[in-house]
């Protein structure tokens, strides 16, 4: 259920298959429920839908409700009870084909959660229970005592007794309703999705992978964990001697819960992120917790293969990728690795909550992106990875989200989810930010095909020959394209509308939305000949690539294409009749004729026509088309006039009349190649006429004039060398070869003369021509500028005496300075180091000479004394396991922090601390201020063994400085075990001098300010 529609299993869950064929298109299931063979399913936006053979068909039952969207059924005979999404309850006693609103008696307008038919009363769960006895015409609110705030979240009856739940507890009434016990979840605070009952028990659903089961009517609860997952179990259902649970995928057990395998073959209604292809297998990732499932038979059958993906977030892949004989994978918890395809490890682990959505790959190289902070590079195919430079990249942490990766070679690509593209041409040492079009446009998806990359955006698919430097537009479409693959002359594009196919000549898109129709998708993959799309919600689809001309010919919503030849003269034609189509189908021609449908020659354009109508194909019109040629117009083109040099080499006549002529006409005077190729060393000057003929629309001519002309004289290609302050002068006379007067400079010299001058223009390749009546020459002149040394720009430094270690005055300069010149005055080392302690401060001149002359820069130096600052205070958190320690400065204070003092960090706080004593250093960057504290945070150990080998022998509390408290230790069932403080600080795992057993204990911590703490740590024997 859910985004990926109904699937049905006739095997007790071992395969599944879709049954949804009829339900609205790409719309969200949110409740299915039965009464004997008939089916009912909630669809969003889309009121109610019915199916009498058990999901084969479907028919909406929704009338008067058909744009609502409910969350909860109830079916009993032909009365069905629906909830709607912004509260309130729609009843049928007709089943379905009329509905009314039953709300009388709701006192509050929260979501119904679930309705459950117990003693011929119909419940309802929301903020509170209700009850009905007379279909809904009056509800009655009955008051579950001890509730927690917030809705009632299922409802079930078993045995006489009624169940219903809240967050963290479980209420169940012995008495009909009269009286209430309340069980409360142990450890956690338990959301209950729903209940299940089978095999004279009840079943209670919840988070981390748990669900809690009763078989003595509610007296005691076992708490049951699926070992395969920590997702939240969505529902549970028992039959027979299995136990089914939904969560990111199926789960089954057949041992009571024991042990758990995945029931999820055939299951395809996923979010599928990425495919790619390894071995015979193909491989699909999504999203929300699905993990990766791979196909040994195209498509047509699927398995989990998530084995080692054992974070939550590690289960939600954004990208797949296989090299040589590995599987790779970016997931929401670091990257992946596989050599088996069904087996994974982690090779990078970005942190706690960070994820790496993006991947790409070449040889050796593999490239990902951890959100918030930047691209990471392996260079040993995965073993160990280090972070990129940021130098030119996104400045705001929190706009590093990343939608799409492309690496070749030293380039790397990557795009971000605020619409900016940045290229780095080093291997991310630097980077520039790049622009595809103006304006907001994401880029979620980069191929290389050759050297050309195709990027699909909001905004339709651009390409690239540059490495993404520039861009230019595929088409003249504009459309949301999520991914793209090019295959031979054709390229594919899917939308979050479909998807695409257009020739890489002629560029232009058509639907291919057969079976598939108006789903959203967002990857796409090539194998072959077979195409597969993974969907944003019903998982992977295949279909043939397209052959031949387009539109596609095996395509059945089209017919083609179908062609007519015409003649200017022809009569207007009828283009319903030339494809077949009844004039009345409703729809729409393509581009439009003068009048819809009707085709003239006199005034229309020859090209392609097309004709769009409606199908039933979600949304995806069906069209046929008609290209239409106007062959019988002979075109010899138009007069022509062209100036030939005397030395000219031959060249084809054809190609310089105007007007684009039809080959295969006859020449007049004839040449004497026998063809349209004239030789200027051979044939005369004079008018010559191009003649077409055809019996069907006429014949038709041109004329080409020819004239002869001498070459003029522009000299012999130069080379020079002159320094950047040299003076101008007359670029023409140094040209070899006496070259004549009279001619242009590209590119134009400054002065628009033959003065060049070195202050104005650039080096580079200037190229002299003359044009005498269209018979050309030119010359090229290779210009090389010396530039004046670079000594770098002023700069001003202040350092500190003391603390700061000798610098290399060098690297100081502002500017890009050359290497090698002379400080004057000279510094005690004798080399660029300034050393604070035996320098003076001062100015430094810095000086690069060369054959253009002497440059100089100058460093202005001061030193100072460090001074410790007070203005600063420092804050931690405590007994949490993650604990947390921040520095807060006073405004406009730019400082480095270390709790080592050698190793510094820019950022003012440091997570994932256990308890202890802590110092705290920070030195300002521009400045001499400085700090050093010592801080303390409280914490405790999480579990102990008192074994006797020295290590964890003894529970106590972790960072503790010179403060009082009282700690008191219990065991499960509350017994008081010990009791701690400042003298006797630490418990051996003894009671009255026995043993306690391994297991769970509790504790309350009293500091000296009143403040409790609670908490629980686990004893190893």
């Amino acid at each position: 259920m859910g985004n990926g529609g109904v699937f049905r299993s006739d095997d007790f869950g071992n395969t599944w298959y879709f049954v949804s064929q009829g339900l609205p298109c790409s719309e969200v299931v949110y409740d299915l429920v039965s009464y004997e063979d008939r089916l009912y399913a909630a669809v969003s936006r889309s009121g109610i839908w019915m199916s009498p053979d058990k999901g084969l068909t479907w028919e909406a039952i929704n009338t008067g409700i058909d744009n609502l969207t409910f969350y909860t059924l109830f079916a009993d005979d032909n009365r069905i009870f629906a909830a709607e999404s912004e509260g309130g309850v729609f009843f049928s006693d007709d089943n379905g084909q009329s509905w009314t609103n039953r709300n009388n008696g709701f006192t509050d307008r929260n979501e119904i959660t679930d309705f459950h038919l117990f003693n011929n009363t119909v419940y309802a769960s929301a903020e509170t229970l209700y009850k009905t006895t007379d279909d809904g015409l009056n509800w009655s609110r009955i008051t579950v005592p001890n509730k927690q705030v917030g809705r009632l979240s299922a409802l079930t009856s078993n045995n006489g007794v009624f169940y219903t739940a809240s967050l963290g507890r479980i209420h169940y009434s012995t008495d009909n309703l009269q009286t209430w016990n309340t069980f409360n979840t142990p450890g956690i605070t338990a959301t209950i999705s729903s209940f299940e009952t089978g095999q004279n028990a009840v079943y209670a659903a919840t988070g981390n992978g748990i669900y809690f089961k009763t078989n003595n009517d509610g007296q005691s609860w076992q708490l049951v964990k699926n070992n395969r997952t920590s997702d939240f179990l969505n529902d549970i259902l028992v039959y027979e001697n299995r136990i089914l649970t939904t969560a990111e995928t199926v789960y089954v057990s057949t041992n009571d819960g024991s042990s758990w395998n995945t029931s999820d073959r055939g299951l395809s209604g996923l979010r599928t992120t990425s495919l790619d292809f390894f071995g015979n297998y193909l491989y699909a990732s999504n999203e929300s917790s699905g993990g990766i499932h791979r196909s040994p038979d195209g498509g047509n059958t699927w398995e989990n293969v998530s084995q080692g993906l054992t974070l939550t977030n590690a289960r939600g892949v954004g990208a797949i990728k296989s090299k040589d004989n590995s599987l790779f994978a970016a997931t929401g918890g670091g990257i992946y690795k596989s050599t088996t395809g069904t087996a994974w490890s982690s090779v990078f682990y970005p942190g706690i909550n960070k994820s790496t959505p993006v991947l790409d790959i070449d040889g050796n190289t593999i490239a990902t992106a951890v959100n918030s902070e930047g691209v990471y590079l392996s260079q040993d195919e995965g073993n160990t990875f280090v972070a990129a430079s940021l130098n030119g990249f996104e400045s705001d942490p929190e706009q590093r989200g990343y939608l799409s990766l492309l690496l070749k070679n030293q380039t790397i690509l990557i795009s971000t989810a605020n619409s900016r593209l940045f290229k780095s041409t080093d291997l991310g040492k630097s980077w520039v930010e790049v622009t595809v079009t103006p304006g907001f446009i994401l880029v979620q998806k980069m191929r290389l095909d050759g050297n050309l990359i195709y990027a699909a955006t909001t905004r339709g698919v651009f390409t690239s020959s540059d490495m993404g430097s520039t861009w230019t537009r595929f088409g003249v479409n504009e459309f949301n394209a999520t991914d793209l693959v090019v295959d031979g002359s054709k390229i594919y594009a899917v939308t979050l509308d479909g998807a695409y196919v257009a020739g890489l000549d002629d560029k232009i898109w058509y639907e291919l939305c057969e079976g598939l129709g108006k789903n959203a998708i967002e990857s796409v993959a090539l194998q072959g000949s077979t195409i597969y799309a993974g969907t944003f919600s019903s998982g992977v689809w295949k279909r043939n690539t397209v052959t031949g001309d387009l539109p596609a010919e095996n395509y059945n919503s089209t017919t083609g294409v179908s062609d007519l030849s015409l003649c200017p003269s022809s009569n207007k034609v009828n283009l319903y009749t030339a494809l077949n189509i009844d004039p009345a189908t409703p729809g729409f021609w393509s581009p439009k004729a003068a009048v819809d449908g009707e085709f003239d020659p006199s005034v229309d354009t020859p090209g392609v026509y097309r004709f769009s109508y409606a199908t039933r194909s979600c949304g995806c019109l069906n069209y046929r088309q008609v290209k239409i040629d106007l062959e019988g117009n002979s075109n010899a083109g138009e007069d022509s006039a062209i100036t030939f040099c005397r030395d000219e080499e031959e060249t084809d006549l054809l190609s310089l009349i105007s007007g684009n002529p039809d080959a295969g006409g006859i020449w007049s005077p004839a040449l004497n190649s026998g063809t349209s190729v004239f030789n200027p060393a051979i044939d005369q000057e004079g008018i010559y006429t191009y003649t077409l003929n055809n019996a069907q629309c006429g014949s038709d001519s041109s004329t080409i004039t020819i004239s002869f002309e001498d070459r003029p004289n522009t000299g012999l290609e130069t080379s020079l060398s002159l320094c950047e302050n040299s003076p101008a002068f007359n670029l023409l006379e140094q040209v070899n070869g006496n070259p004549d007067l009279g001619g242009i400079w590209s590119p134009a010299l400054a002065s628009g003369t033959d003065i060049f001058d070195p202050n104005l223009d650039q080096a580079g390749t200037y190229t002299y021509s003359i044009s005498n009546k269209g018979c050309e020459a030119s010359t090229n002149v290779n210009l090389e500028i010396t530039p004046l040394p670079n000594a770098g720009e002023n700069t001003v430094l202040s350092l500190c005496l003391n603390k700061d270690e000798p610098i290399n005055l060098f690297n100081y300069l502002e500017g890009s300075p050359q290497a090698g010149g002379v400080w004057t005055p000279a510094l005690t080392s004798g080399s660029d180091l300034f050393d604070p302690a035996t320098d003076a401060s001062g100015i430094y001149r810095y000086t690069v000479s060369s054959p253009c002359g002497p440059v100089s820069a100058e460093v202005e130096i001061s030193v100072e004394n460090p001074y410790e600052i007070e203005d600063f205070t420092i804050s931690t958190t405590q007994f949490e396991g993650s604990n947390r320690l921040e520095i807060n400065l006073a405004e406009n204070e730019n400082y480095h922090f270390s709790l080592d003092g050698v190793v510094y960090q820019s950022f003012p706080f440091f997570n994932e601390l256990p308890g202890g004593s802590y110092t705290v250093y920070g030195k300002e960057i521009d400045g001499c201020g400085y700090f050093i504290k010592e801080v303390f945070i409280l914490d405790y150990m999480r579990y102990f063994s008192p074994n006797g080998d020295g290590y964890h022998d003894t529970w106590q509390l972790l960072g503790i400085a010179d403060e009082d408290y009282q700690i008191y230790i219990y065991n499960r069932y509350g017994k008081f075990l010990a009791g701690l403080n400042p003298t006797n600080p630490s418990w051996d795992g003894t009671y009255s001098g026995t043993n306690m057993p391994s297991d769970d204990y509790w504790f309350q911590i009293e500091l000296a300010d009143g403040t409790l703490q609670k908490g629980h740590f686990t004893l190893k024997r």
